[in-house]
């Protein structure tokens, strides 16, 4: 599939590409992201209550899976060294924007796991509730969604 996608690189740089996401993918403590159900580039619309008001999402998640009233939302992020403490306050806000719109239509009492998994390394960096209530009372309505959704 990639030789076919991205014929122009060297067989060298492909077999690293491989071995680099197949490392990512074998993250034992991501293996609930990737369960049974779990979706692929999941779309998700809905309006998420903010510190600043209501904001009005649309975006893109790299992987759900939603078992009852659990989920769990995951964000690939590749190309960057993944940081040696907090994520990046984007990288947050975008997963507790989406996490917000998923325990909105999941009902109350619903549970939702949220990470980044950054493949260099590779590395998976798990972002809890606390984190991202904090993002989500740090949005200003004057927040752009580019701010906060669909980065890489």
């Amino acid at each position: 599939w990639l030789a076919s996608r991205a014929g122009d690189l060297a067989s060298a740089d492909r077999d690293e590409m491989v071995s680099a996401a197949l490392a990512a993918l074998d993250q034992p403590d991501a293996a609930p992201f990737f369960g049974p159900g779990g979706i692929a580039e999941a779309s998700i619309v809905g309006t998420v209550p903010t510190g600043g008001g209501p904001l009005t999402i649309s975006g893109r998640i790299d992987r759900l899976r939603i078992d009852g009233r659990r989920a769990w939302l995951l964000d690939f992020k590749t190309d960057r060294l993944p940081p040696n403490g907090d994520a990046p306050a984007a990288y947050v806000a975008q997963l507790a924007l989406y996490a917000a719109a998923v325990e909105s239509a999941l009902g109350d009492g619903a549970v939702v796991e949220t990470a980044l998994l950054w493949t260099t390394g590779p590395r998976l960096q798990r972002i809890g509730h606390a984190s991202r209530a904090a993002a989500l009372d740090g949005l200003a309505p004057e927040t752009q969604l580019r701010d906060c959704v669909n980065e890489t």
